[in-house]
């Protein structure tokens, strides 16, 4: 069963410098991993393999999801950015995006889908779109996740027949697009997540671990062999083979594949279930 979210991956091409950026938005590290081995499963999901890896496990004190600040290698740009993440305020190095020529068309879904008034903006420190608030800046946390897709219906079948996840509302801006909100409950708060599910016809190419922007999101799992044969049959695909890894002195169990768009999802159960990293 899917227990919950146990991060948000962000990658870095300046691990140290990007760790200094992220305590300075209060999402102070938890722990840091400097040299640590990259599993040859994950190489179908990088443009290019990287031996090894640095990365830290930060935590907002104002709640939220975790982030994992990720470095394999210098990431690189790419046209499909990932998970759209909605921050409650600007974090540091956020630079206000000037506005597209026919505006921002997702600030009127997650304002319909979340009641917040947010704002497109570039957080220039990891060459990341997002979206921020305008809350307290000494308690920025994320709200939520934004993913557009083709199909609404489809979309809303694989996260919540495959991950868990469940309807919490839906509707249609006054501009014509359809959006859908989905929640993943937890009994721990940091484990939540809003998901916003709106319509998008364009096409996006697949997302890759070790590019700029949001790649990847870490599902906590009670049996990542079951929870991957549920999404397999809700639309899920490119699953890699079960493998394990040492981190903070936890051996994990992990799965990592795609969503029907691209998206890159990781299953992770800890061999001591009662444990959290």
């Amino acid at each position: 069963m899917i227990l919950g979210v146990d991060h948000l991956a962000l990658s870095t091409h300046d691990f140290r410098d990007a760790c200094r950026v992220l305590e300075s938005s209060t999402y102070a590290p938890i722990f840091t991993v400097e040299d640590g081995s990259t599993s040859q499963e994950i190489s179908p999901f990088m443009h290019q393999f990287s031996p090894d890896f640095h990365m830290a496990y930060c935590r907002s004190p104002a709640g939220g999801v975790t982030l994992e600040l990720t470095r394999y290698s210098p990431p690189q740009k790419a046209n499909n950015p990932g998970y759209g993440v909605l921050f409650s305020a600007a974090p540091e190095g956020v630079r206000e995006a000037l506005a597209p020529e026919n505006g921002d068309i997702w600030a009127p879904v997650l304002r319909a889908a979340m009641n917040v008034d947010a704002h497109s903006a570039l957080w220039e420190p990891f060459s990341a779109s997002v979206w921020a608030g305008n809350g307290a800046t000494e308690s920025t946390h994320i709200l939520g996740i934004l993913i557009p897709v083709p199909n609404i219906e489809n979309a809303m079948r694989f996260w919540c027949e495959g991950l868990r996840f469940s309807l919490k509302e839906q509707g249609v801006t006054d501009e014509g697009k359809k959006w859908t909100r989905l929640v993943l409950p937890s009994p721990v708060p940091a484990w939540r997540l809003d998901l916003v599910l709106a319509e998008d016809e364009e096409t996006h190419e697949e997302v890759m671990l070790d590019q700029a922007g949001f790649p990847c999101l870490g599902l906590l799992s009670s049996n990542v062999e079951e929870d991957a044969n549920k999404a397999r049959h809700a639309g899920g695909h490119s699953f890699t083979p079960r493998f394990t890894m040492q981190i903070n002195q936890k051996t994990m169990k992990l799965i990592m594949f795609r969503t029907p768009e691209g998206k890159l999802v990781e299953l992770i159960e800890l061999d001591n279930r009662g444990d959290t990293v």
